[in-house]
């Protein structure tokens, strides 16, 4: 009873890890497409400021669509050469803006791709690791039942070995009588030994191979957990990647 007591307690606990886990994944993948969106807001920003420059510069709105789309064709204009210069310094922020935005969005498809990846993997090494750290507790059982069973076998193979001599000591003292009957329970007893001794043993083996078996699960439960601790890592790792690529390219 105790231990499917603390059998369900470590499921809720492992499943509420799970939960924790997922949401801070949630989180930190909303933090990510905000800052996507406000990458994209602040270059359309960029590209409406150039829009206002042009038209204080008396360029009509079908020569700012033109201009913004680069199919601007040169015309004369007050003060011409300044505002040829003027216009070539908005049109390399204006390509910078766009060069800016492309980037932004091939990063975020890319980085949205290996983001998915890297969640889909935690999530997986995540039931593993609920799935091994079960199994473990299994295999604890088994060890600890195999384990009782040899030592009551080992204490009724006792019992049997001391009920034998004394029987063979009657048979000794005895009538006839009393000595064909403990023969016949001395072949009884022997009968019964050799089947607790081949019961024994057979239980012996089990428990090595139950043994075994902990070791392998606890061996695959420390590699999963090390790579769980690595994904969670690389989670981290690459939303400050993003981060990092974002400040770079607003410089």
């Amino acid at each position: 009873m105790v231990a499917a007591v603390d059998d369900e307690f470590s499921k809720l606990e492992l499943e509420k890890e799970r939960e924790v886990a997922a949401l801070k994944l949630k989180e930190v993948w909303a933090e990510s497409v905000d800052e996507a969106e406000r990458l994209v807001t602040a270059s359309a920003t960029s590209q409406n400021n150039l829009a206002g420059k042009l038209y204080q510069l008396r360029y009509t709105k079908a020569e700012i669509t033109a201009f913004s789309e680069g199919n601007y064709e040169e015309k004369e204009i007050v003060d011409e050469e300044e505002i040829e210069e003027m216009a070539d310094g908005l049109n390399k922020e204006l390509e910078v803006a766009r060069e800016r935005e492309e980037q932004a969005l091939l990063y975020n498809a890319e980085y949205a791709d290996e983001y998915e990846a890297l969640i889909s993997q935690y999530e997986d090494r995540l039931d593993d690791n609920v799935k091994l750290s079960l199994k473990l507790e299994e295999d604890k059982r088994q060890v600890e039942d195999k384990t009782a069973k040899i030592l009551s076998r080992d204490l009724a193979l006792n019992q049997l070995t001391s009920e034998l001599a004394e029987l063979k000591e009657k048979a000794a003292s005895g009538s006839q009588h009393e000595a064909e009957l403990a023969e016949y329970h001395i072949r009884a007893l022997n009968d019964e030994i050799s089947d607790m001794k081949c019961n024994i043993h057979a239980l012996n083996k089990q428990l090595l191979k139950r043994k075994i078996d902990l070791d392998i699960v606890r061996t695959n439960l420390a590699v999963s957990e090390a790579d769980f601790e690595k994904l969670s890592s690389s989670i981290v790792g690459k939303d400050l990647e993003l981060r990092n690529s974002v400040q770079i390219r607003e410089v």
